[in-house]
């Protein structure tokens, strides 16, 4: 549901919030909707809608937003409409210990911004509120945390499979309590499906068995409750897009959609997109570190990997280790055992690499020549069976992401008229119009940001290996 029509039935109805409203919000979208109720509150927003305001304050909202039309942020709105109570909440979850946002507009660390909270304290006299938005300035620079999951055998362990309650929260407390700790100097965290059901049908395949006390479930469900406890945010990314060329999320939403339909008992008729069955999750990790490395290329990320097989952690181990040029230099890895019990963390990887702005096409390429070169003696593909040299082919389609440089600076006396920079009130020339699919054939079909394709709507690449040998 859209935040827009969300804010329509809070004004009408007076209704408040739920989880599932915000599950698939992006952060400007909650940073939105808080400047909307701001100015809806009339000064007294928290008695109005306090509970829908601590739920979108809790799953870490864009407090940066600036409204399109005067440039304001959430924390400046509050200021505006004379609202102390969204005042101090506001500065409570800026100044708090994990405050998972930088205060970038509201601390007028950007000279274009005139609207910025610091600016506004200091042209009104404020002394007490500007001196503390200048100490928020001073808390240190965070790195992202992403948390990848298996679930078969470690979330979804023993004593998971033993109990009637399928309850993904209550069978892991400890676990969760000592990830959301060591969230806590992170400037966010990301969660990730860390698992082989990378797409609806591994999904349905290892969810529907019965573990002889009630059907196993979805792992996607599974992964949006432990974002929400442990406060991350919830990155549906998955292999099946990929390989489809899909948007990134599609094949998440679809597999919602049709767990929806099979709950309300109405019979469903959703195609669902495959991937290449890659037992070893190299294929997996590797996505994931260039995803989200794409996703925050100035930021130092730490990767922790959950898995209950020690067989797939120490070929992950060997293969990243012995390749940390296939790592984005921005980001560490630590591989660790968990299966219901203690975590056993092993030692940290550290990439030396480029971030593959083309990882995309990466990933099916090592998909292809894992089917023809790595399979298993039980059918199984495996790419640390993959010899080096095929190794190297699929590798040669990274493409090193490089930041975009602004120049201030003239353009050369020696660039082309067509290049020079246009005078003031000039209209530049208008660049030679390109067809969509031209543009994807000159860079080698590869989505930054996951932009769906014109791919038909079944799956692509069916799932290799015998079906009845999934596992993880």
């Amino acid at each position: 549901m859209k935040y827009t029509r969300c804010l329509t039935r809070l004004l009408r109805r007076g209704d408040d919030l739920s989880r599932g409203d915000i599950a698939r919000w992006t952060d400007d979208d909650k940073g939105k909707l808080l400047i909307a109720l701001v100015r809806a509150g009339g000064g007294q927003a928290l008695a109005r809608f306090g509970r829908s305001i601590e739920l979108l304050l809790n799953s870490h909202p864009n407090l940066n937003y600036q409204e399109e039309k005067e440039g304001l942020t959430p924390l400046m709105a509050a200021i505006q409409a004379g609202d102390e109570g969204m005042k101090r909440s506001l500065m409570y979850y800026h100044a708090h210990p994990d405050p998972r946002i930088r205060l970038a507009m509201d601390l007028g660390l950007r000279s274009h911004n005139k609207s910025s909270a610091l600016g506004w304290s200091i042209r009104t006299g404020d002394r007490e509120l500007a001196a503390a938005l200048r100490s928020l300035a001073a808390a240190p620079k965070k790195g992202i945390r992403l948390v990848s999951l298996d679930f078969d055998g470690s979330v979804f362990h023993q004593k998971y499979h033993e109990s009637p309650v399928k309850n993904v929260v209550l069978h892991n407390q400890a676990f969760l309590e000592n990830l959301k700790e060591g969230s806590k100097p992170y400037f966010k965290t990301v969660a990730m499906v860390g698992s082989v059901r990378q797409s609806w049908d591994d999904d349905r395949f290892n969810g529907d068995r019965d573990s002889g006390a009630g059907i196993i479930g979805s792992c996607y469900p599974a992964l949006l409750e432990i974002s929400w406890v442990l406060g991350a945010v919830c990155d549906p990314f998955l292999l099946a897009d990929v390989y489809a060329g899909r948007r990134n999320g599609r094949s998440f939403d679809k597999a919602m959609q049709a767990l929806s339909e099979r709950a309300s008992g109405v019979p469903g008729n959703i195609r669902h997109d495959s991937w290449i069955h890659d037992s070893s999750k190299i294929t997996i990790l590797y996505a994931q570190m260039h995803k989200i490395a794409l996703d925050y290329p100035d930021e130092t990320i730490q990767v922790d990997f959950y898995d209950d097989r020690y067989d797939i952690l120490g070929s992950l181990q060997k293969f990243f280790k012995e390749n940390p040029d296939k790592m984005p230099k921005n980001v560490t890895l630590r591989l660790h055992h968990y299966d219901g019990g203690f975590v056993t963390p092993m030692p940290a990887i550290a990439g030396t690499g480029v971030i593959n702005l083309n990882y995309r096409t990466t990933v099916q390429r090592l998909g292809a020549v894992g089917a023809e070169h790595g399979r298993s003696p039980d059918r199984l593909i495996e790419m640390h069976r993959v010899p080096v040299n095929e190794l190297k082919k699929a590798f040669s389609t990274c493409v090193a992401y490089e930041p975009i440089q602004l120049v201030d600076d003239p353009m050369p006396a020696t660039e082309p008229a067509s290049r020079k920079r246009p005078v003031f009130g000039e209209l530049p020339e208008e660049p030679e119009k390109r067809s969509r699919n031209s543009f994807f054939e000159e860079q080698g079909r590869s989505m930054r940001d996951g932009e769906e394709l014109d791919a038909p709507d079944a799956g692509s690449v069916p799932s290799a290996g015998d079906p009845s040998l999934r596992s993880g």
